[in-house]
């Protein structure tokens, strides 16, 4: 199969993997309450927008048994608030990996897509890969650093795993 890049990014798991920083599970804060079970990113929309700026918005992949696209915050020590995956029925979330969001852009993207989710907006047409290479449109500023600093460049050890994207058919 092949694929065409958007804005040089192969998938959504490349733009993730890219500037993604990782995130250690912790327990749910008191006064959180859990949201909607299967409602990842409409409940870590809700929780970020009601917070007064404590949890920022993080979208990923969050894995228990197996990794899956995640939505989920994180508090000012930088520790996931997720009020999905908080159910005694579900199984929670034991390994976080994600994009900590602009509220400003996300406030945007809803506004103009009419969805809680930031990255899988097929729908939309995948807007995020539009500013995909201006990082300081889309990661919340006090991630911008780290997030530049982890991104997948030659010198970063994990960019070797990517498969090579080829341009044209042999």
């Amino acid at each position: 199969i092949q694929r065409t890049p958007r804005n040089g990014f192969v998938s959504l798991g490349h733009l993730v993997l890219t500037y993604g920083i990782e995130f250690q599970y912790a327990p749910l804060p008191k006064g959180v309450r859990p949201g909607k079970r299967q409602q990842c990113f409409c409940n870590a929309t809700r929780l970020s927008d009601r917070s007064s700026n404590a949890f920022i918005y993080v979208e990923g992949y969050g894995a228990g048994v197996i990794p899956m696209m995640h939505a989920f915050c994180v508090d000012e020590q930088d520790r996931v608030v997720d009020n999905t995956w908080c159910d005694p029925h579900c199984v929670p979330g034991h390994s976080y990996f994600g994009i900590p969001f602009r509220s400003d852009f996300m406030a945007e993207m809803q506004w103009r897509t009419g969805y809680h989710g930031m990255l899988d907006q097929w729908e939309a047409g995948w807007p995020i890969f539009e500013v995909a290479h201006q990082p300081e449109k889309f990661i919340h500023p006090r991630f911008l650093d780290r997030c530049r600093k982890n991104a997948l460049t030659p010198s970063n050890p994990l960019s070797k795993t990517l498969p090579a994207v080829r341009q044209k058919r042999p």
